[in-house]
């Protein structure tokens, strides 16, 4: 099962924009530990990051996560940190979700799979086996 939502977000970045815009947040059940976000415009760039980044930024006032996606709560909001490079360029941005909107995303994944109720389905060993397997042998 997979939740969509779209929010209006604050986008700043760290080449000077500054934008309310579309973004989207989802989740599949498929692949329970993690969230999608991507600024719905044309082309707009998406991030795949941990569910949990987001829950444990709302239990403490510090940043979560490390690389290029961090999490932080922020009063009545959520800030979420993303980088990427394009090209030989380092692009950042800070996008800003009411807090309220991002609890009511989180609710609804949780109504798919729990917290602590994650499970994949992948058989680590036999999918090392499959694709290690030389055809014709």
């Amino acid at each position: 099962m997979i939740h969509q939502t779209e929010v209006q977000a604050n986008v700043k970045t760290s080449h000077g924009f500054d934008e309310i815009l579309p973004v989207g947040l989802e989740y599949n059940g498929d692949d329970p530990y993690a969230v999608t976000i991507k600024f719905n415009v044309p082309e707009g760039p998406t991030w795949v990051f941990a569910r949990d980044l987001i829950s444990d930024a709302l239990d403490t006032d510090k940043v979560t996560g490390y690389g290029d996606v961090q999490v932080l709560n922020d009063g009545d909001t959520v800030l979420i940190f993303l980088a990427t490079e394009i090209g030989k360029h380092a692009h950042t941005a800070a996008v800003k979700i009411l807090k309220v909107e991002v609890i009511e995303f989180l609710d609804e994944t949780y109504e798919i799979v729990k917290r602590g109720d994650e499970k994949v389905e992948t058989d680590l060993d036999l999918y090392l086996a499959d694709l290690l397997t030389v055809e014709g042998e």
